[in-house]
């Protein structure tokens, strides 16, 4: 919205109050850092994650369907911090080498 100088109008990005969710994601528990191509769950963030420097650098995306699942098909990783998972790819499964077993 332009003003009456031809400047740009910021808009505020405040905390619900009565919700942890900020107001641009209040209907949404998953966001995007661009800049990371890390996912964080709202609902579960820490000071770890750093939602409003997020918010404010406005290198956010959000995901529909809102799940998990459609962050990682869109390349996204969880955020171990807020959503208890390590890493975004295929699980790392252990594997045995001739070495490693005892005869």
């Amino acid at each position: 919205m332009n003003t009456p100088l031809g400047l740009y109008r910021v808009h505020r990005l405040d905390i619900v109050p009565d919700m942890s969710r900020p107001t641009r994601f209040e209907h949404n528990q998953y966001v995007g850092d661009k800049r990371s191509r890390l996912v964080h769950d709202l609902d579960a963030s820490t000071d770890d994650c750093r939602i409003d420097d997020l918010l404010a650098s406005e290198q956010f995306a959000a995901f529909g369907p809102d799940s998990l699942a459609e962050a990682r098909n869109r390349g996204y990783h969880p955020h171990p911090a807020c959503t208890g998972q390590f890493g975004g790819g295929s699980p790392v499964v252990a594997s045995t080498t001739s070495d490693d077993v005892d005869e």
